[in-house]
């Protein structure tokens, strides 16, 4: 995770559209909230670690944080897999130096690289949710293209996948994780009504609509 700092000072009622937020942010509140959240994990037996303590002796690098508001949000720019991490590759300019960042922190951590997604690829974690351990959905829409999902497909095998569910997502929405949500093993929370769309079923050596 990643607690927000002086990046936050980058957002004001100018700027917020240029950096993704659909206004500007109460940022102490916003700092204070995310403090509670750490603490909240952390209460309930949660190891959380945090980007700033991994790379505080790298200057370069917090130099690089500071400039990066939507770094807090650290589901889009890495996912830890059992066989190493996803490291993500982000459409908006603004977002470019955050994979960098989060590489970092995950080799520093000693954390596998299982794959880097790379040109024309662009995708975000928020993509990424997973329906069990052998079965990962993606959501296709403005953050997450087909380039990237055809690279993740690449390393099926590596990451115990056996199914791909690729979901298309509405032209409004940002992410899959924002219209469907797993809480446990046989339950979710769902948008219906933005999840109409003809979903693809990818298996490694077959296709399917679902």
């Amino acid at each position: 995770m990643h607690s927000p700092r002086s990046e936050l000072d980058l957002i004001d009622s100018k700027s917020f559209r240029k950096y993704l937020y659909r206004d500007a942010v109460f940022r102490d509140k916003f700092r204070r909230e995310h403090e509670h959240f750490v603490n909240v994990l952390r209460e309930e037996g949660v190891e959380v670690i945090l980007l700033g303590d991994i790379l505080k002796d790298d200057e370069k690098t917090r130099s690089m944080m500071d400039q990066c508001p939507n770094l807090v949000y650290t589901r889009d720019i890495v996912s830890v897999t059992r066989a190493g991490s996803i490291v993500m590759r982000m459409k908006s300019k603004v977002r470019a130096k955050e994979p960098e960042i989060a590489k970092l922190a995950v080799d520093k951590l000693g954390v596998p690289k299982l794959i880097e997604v790379s040109s024309p690829g662009t995708i975000e974690g928020g993509d990424l949710v997973y329906m069990s351990d052998e079965t990962l959905l993606v959501g296709i829409g403005d953050r997450t293209n087909n380039a990237a999902l055809k690279q993740l497909l690449g390393h099926l095998k590596e990451n115990d996948l056996d199914t791909v569910i690729a979901v298309p997502l509405p032209q409004w929405a940002v992410h899959l994780d924002g219209l469907l949500m797993f809480l446990d093993r046989d339950l979710c929370v769902i948008h219906k009504q933005s999840l109409t769309g003809k979903s693809t079923l990818i298996k490694p050596n077959r296709r399917g609509s679902a």
